[in-house]
């Protein structure tokens, strides 16, 4: 009789511990979504031209500490002498650190080239934030045609 009733406890411990864990699991996890509900940020989702985007190894929401190394593939036309740039924008969408990936395939085609880099956020401050992939265009803009971008939501921890 001792032995049902403990093993009835036991039971009991057991799945108010997984419904516990499941709870502070959803809870941590809606605490990281970084965007106020009114805005086109919000919906956590590749921004600009992200159907020139094949692959990346950054994810929208994804939180990022320190240095990051990354990869990607990226249909061709982002590259000027085998450099495309990766920058950081804060929440409202301005340049709060620039910088570049290398291409690892060849980058002179319109078509898929592979690309890799380092990201680091050490001093950048923490919450709410994009990666940009930003075409390198050597005219600054000037040449008239638009310059192409993707932004992708990320938190910076």
């Amino acid at each position: 009789m001792k032995k049902i009733f403990t093993s009835k406890v036991n039971s009991i411990l057991l799945i108010v511990l997984i419904v516990i864990l499941i709870v502070v699991i959803v809870l941590t996890s809606k605490k990281n979504l970084p965007f106020s509900s009114n805005r086109d940020t919000d919906k956590l989702e590749i921004l600009g031209n992200k159907e020139n985007l094949l692959s990346f190894s950054i994810v929208p929401g994804m939180s990022i500490s320190g240095e990051i190394a990354y990869i990607g593939n990226i249909e061709g036309g982002y590259f000027f002498e085998g450099n495309i740039l990766i920058n950081i924008l804060n929440k409202n969408k301005e340049t709060i650190k620039e910088s570049f990936a290398n291409a690892t395939s060849d980058w002179m085609t319109s078509g898929p080239v592979a690309f890799q880099g380092f990201l680091d956020v050490s001093n950048l401050e923490k919450g709410p934030a994009f990666v940009q992939i930003l075409q390198d265009d050597p005219s600054g803009g000037e040449s008239g045609l638009p310059v192409k971008q993707i932004l992708i939501p990320i938190i910076i921890d």
